[in-house]
């Protein structure tokens, strides 16, 4: 009888761990691109030099700073950059997204919002 309670209870908690099982979170490496390129290389990814990029940062940065200050977060350079890059190759979130190393979702948030701030300037 006892033998059978003991299995009944280990297989309820092996159901229990297969249902309430998480995916491990994946923190990317993030490159800095203004560090590893070398200008013309900058121009080529992003259609603007690095000056013309830290100038649209600048004029933008109030409207797009982070409601928090969590481990891993996306800095707004990285937002501007995986904006610009959208704009300048017109390829797929996804790919923006890997570009920076963040999820097709976020990219998707920080497109939309950086690209509603550069619309606000005109």
């Amino acid at each position: 009888m006892n033998n059978e309670i003991s299995e009944d209870e280990d297989f309820v908690e092996l159901i229990n761990l297969i249902a309430n099982e998480r995916i491990p979170r994946i923190f990317r490496q993030r490159p800095d691109y203004f560090l590893c390129l070398r200008d013309f290389e900058f121009v080529e990814r992003f259609r603007l030099s690095k000056q013309a990029v830290l100038y649209v940062h600048d004029l933008i940065q109030s409207e797009i700073k982070h409601s928090s200050d969590r481990n891993f977060v996306v800095t707004l350079r990285q937002i501007v950059l995986m904006t610009l890059r959208y704009f300048a190759s017109g390829s797929f979130l996804v790919m923006c997204g890997d570009f920076v190393g963040v999820h097709k979702s976020t990219a998707s948030r920080t497109i939309t919002c950086v690209s509603r701030a550069i619309a606000r300037l005109s």
